[in-house]
């Protein structure tokens, strides 16, 4: 569910819109709060939902150990992730990242306590992880009030009653970002599942294989983090075509990395394994799968990449869609049919999850190349002023009436256009007048009404704020969101009003 938090702050943030910052991240605690009741409930009972579909019983049992003690933490660490994304989204990254170094220290030392000290074994490992939820949680909350962290009337919106308003387009965000993550990361524990039925060998091979995927992980999350980021910010602020840029930057940089890591797990795949004291057998188990593995982590780096950019670009649900057919139609069938089936072994179950990433990826890549930038800051720029109405404004020269234009346009526009002075009329605009009006309007000359009831602009070129009074009601402040015409026509803006 945070990826509401991610989308809305980010944007809510470029339009300085700080207020919903706030209102993003209550609605997502609020959220958290309430899928912690289904949670809580799978995870107790874990160990009796693995034995009934046919896991070993050791297995289960110890994986039934872990999770309910981890319960503890659960909430917590939730909470942080949710502020943590809210900072996050608001360039506060240093901080976070102070914290988390802070929260890997600590969690050395609870699991030294409580799996040394004490003797608590699993439970112990469950505990640390629960004790270290808290302390990031503290931390961070500690770190926001010391040092101010956060724009400027954010954490207002954690008071306002405007967290109890817009539920259905807050959870339009939420539920496929929700459905998105589930599968993705439920497609990892299948083939983790999938080779528990396989053999403790082939699960140690398994387990350990997703250690190094998890060091790898880190460097494709903080590229989607930023991305993400970037992405939501600049939409968030009408700057559609720097939007363009700084996603096809994440990919490069995606790509760069998912390079730099295939070569450092080829290169060392006979070294890296003897960190963890591996036995003769897995170990060369762990060599003959290296080449499919990195193949496929490069694969699934590009995917992680791309999903952060779409995310920023409130595509959750055309990212889950797209994630629900390449995990879960292909991929994770695949596995279990090569794995299982065919005898290939965890490198079945490693073919099986490549081969249903590749389509995913490329499909990524021809939606961000053919994407309409300009529609995704009106989507955006609609997102984070919920109360607002838009129209089309146009601000190309070539396109403004003359006087006998105008006056023509004014006597034919729809109902919409109410005549008024000063070269023709705009449907519920008028420019403000006065030194005060003059300041909001940002230098705003004269507004026009085309035929239909469009409304033309001139003397502004976007990201401004400007004086309206709509359909007659109460004059205030509408933002000024760049657009591009899709004829190539020329530059124009879209009005929040």
């Amino acid at each position: 569910m945070g990826t509401g938090i991610e989308l809305l702050c980010a944007q809510a943030c470029g339009a300085k819109n700080n207020h919903l910052v706030g209102v993003a991240f209550a609605r997502g605690t609020l959220l958290t709060a309430f899928l912690f009741i289904p949670v809580a409930f799978l995870w107790f009972y874990m160990e009796n939902i693995m034995l009934a579909f046919g896991q070993q019983e050791n297995i289960a049992h110890v994986t039934g150990t872990f999770t309910r003690a981890y319960l503890y933490g659960m909430v917590p660490y939730a909470v942080y992730e949710n502020l943590k994304r809210c900072l996050q989204a608001q360039s506060v990254v240093i901080p976070v990242a102070v914290v988390a170094i802070l929260g890997v220290f600590a969690n050395v030392v609870f699991h030294h306590v409580t799996m040394v000290v004490l003797g608590m074994g699993v439970d112990g490992a469950g505990l640390a992880l629960s004790l270290t939820g808290m302390f990031l949680l503290v931390t961070l909350i500690s770190f926001t009030w010391m040092f101010g962290l956060g724009a400027r009337g954010c954490w207002s919106g954690l008071l306002s009653t405007d967290i109890f308003k817009h539920w259905p387009a807050y959870l339009a965000i939420c539920i496929p970002g929700l459905i998105g993550v589930f599968i993705e990361w439920t497609s990892i524990e299948a083939s983790i599942f999938f080779a528990g039925l396989l053999g403790e060998k082939q699960l140690a091979t398994q387990v350990l294989i997703l250690s190094a995927y998890n060091i790898v992980f880190q460097f494709a999350l903080s590229i989607n983090i930023g991305s993400n980021i970037r992405v939501g910010t600049l939409l968030g602020a009408g700057d559609s075509e720097g939007a363009r840029k700084a996603a096809w930057c994440g990919v490069r940089l995606g790509l760069m990395a998912a390079a730099a890591a295939a070569l450092g797990y080829g290169f060392g795949r006979a070294q890296w394994p003897l960190l963890y004291g591996v036995s003769e057998d897995v170990l060369g188990m762990i060599v003959d799968l290296t080449p499919i593995y990195v193949a496929g982590q490069m694969i699934n780096m590009m995917q992680i990449v791309c999903n952060g950019i779409l995310k920023g670009m409130g595509h959750q649900r055309i990212q889950a869609i797209a994630a629900g057919v390449g995990f879960w139609v292909v991929g994770v069938p695949l596995s279990a049919f090569l794995g299982l089936q065919l005898g290939f072994g965890v490198k079945g179950l490693w073919i099986g999850l490549a081969v249903g990433e590749f389509p995913l990826v490329l499909f990524y890549i021809c939606l961000l190349r053919s994407a309409d930038w300009n529609q995704c800051a009106l989507d955006a720029a609609e997102r984070v002023d919920e109360n607002s109405e838009f129209v089309l404004v146009e601000t190309d020269p070539s396109n403004l009436p003359s006087d006998s234009d105008s006056s023509e346009s004014s006597d034919s526009a729809d109902s919409d256009c109410d005549s008024g002075a000063g070269g023709g009329a705009v449907p519920g605009f008028q420019a403000g007048g006065g030194s005060e009006d003059e300041e909001e309007a940002g230098g705003l000359e004269d507004f026009y009404c085309g035929g239909g009831g469009r409304a033309i602009v001139r003397g502004t070129s976007g990201g401004e704020r400007v004086k309206t009074d709509h359909a007659g009601e109460k004059v205030k402040l509408a933002t000024v969101v760049p657009y591009r015409h899709r004829d190539g026509g020329g530059p124009g803006v879209y009005m929040i009003v």
